[in-house]
């Protein structure tokens, strides 16, 4: 199946994804995100409310993913450096810090926000 955009063509199922160089795999997906961002443009424009609504509601979810995914990379490559080696925070960064964990209401015995969020009953 051939993929024609303007003066690009694209030939899908011909040879596997994975043997593709990567400057067409950049191609691709910034190809795609103008897609989604003139998608995106249109239905921001709307006059109904609702597709408004819908476009500003899919481009939070695509900014909240790709946070996360920025965080699952630091996250990686903090756990490789030896606690020692990590970077140490000035009095504002660490100010800030403890700002965000009280505002998310981390604790120091769940300091990720992967760990578990659900209270714990106490009976008694």
């Amino acid at each position: 199946m051939v993929i024609s955009f303007g003066v690009i063509m694209y030939d899908i199922g011909s040879e596997c994804p994975a043997k593709r160089s990567l400057a067409e795999k950049d191609h691709a997906i910034a190809l795609t995100h103008y897609a989604i961002v003139y998608a995106r443009a249109w239905a921001a424009d709307s006059i109904n409310t609702r597709v408004r609504l819908a476009a500003e509601n899919d481009r939070f979810h695509e900014v909240c993913a790709l946070l996360r995914e920025e965080l699952r990379i630091k996250d990686t490559r903090i756990a490789q450096i030896a606690p020692q080696c990590r970077p140490h925070y000035g009095p504002h960064e660490r100010m800030a810090i403890l700002e965000l964990r009280a505002a998310r209401g981390w604790s120091s015995k769940r300091p990720t926000p992967s760990s578990s969020r659900r209270p714990r009953l106490q009976r008694g």
